[in-house]
């Protein structure tokens, strides 16, 4: 059972299904960078933190190693906030409580400051982009394909049993 999906199935049975994605928590592309909340160089790494700039980027990328205890770069995919909340130690709702144009910051109790951009964001009850579907929709696809093999599989058994009338009926005594 082949285990690969041609993008071209992925993308018709999204369009075919697209009530069944609509999103029940909000999404987000972003960045989180974690530094001390005494840290002098917070103001600087917020500026590239809040860059679309690929140069800023690239900087980030090299001071996080120095300056922060952690970076997290989700701003190509898609994430959930729940997730991203797990990963903070937080709830998604402190997040977005916190934001504000696309951007939050969060004390934690160790003296740390999270510091996340939204580089995208999406609400819950929206419409999910098949970017975020991709994965879910190509497990569906292999399941039903699973499926299908399994039920072509007894049906063959059955039919070569027919012909062979080699049907054993047990009755109930």
């Amino acid at each position: 059972l082949s285990q690969s999906v041609p993008e071209e199935e992925i993308n018709a049975y999204y369009e075919a299904h697209k009530a069944d994605f609509v999103l029940d928590i909000p999404i987000a592309k972003a960045r989180i960078l974690r530094v001390s909340t005494e840290s002098p160089h917070k103001e600087e790494l917020k500026s590239l933190l809040i860059s679309d700039e690929p140069a800023q980027l690239m900087l980030l990328d090299s001071l996080s190693y120095v300056l922060a205890d952690k970076y997290i770069d989700y701003s190509e995919q898609w994430v959930n906030l729940v997730d991203m909340g797990r990963r903070i130690g937080v709830d998604y709702g402190t997040i977005l409580s916190r934001l504000q144009r696309n951007y939050a910051e969060i004390d934690d109790e160790s003296g740390r400051l999270y510091m996340i951009y939204f580089a995208d964001y999406m609400r819950s009850g929206v419409q999910a982009p098949i970017e975020f579907c991709q994965e879910s929709i190509k497990e569906t696809l292999i399941s039903m394909r699973r499926r299908q093999l399994i039920l072509d599989l007894e049906r063959d058994l059955l039919e070569q049993a027919r012909q062979k009338n080699e049907f054993v009926i047990y009755e109930e005594e």
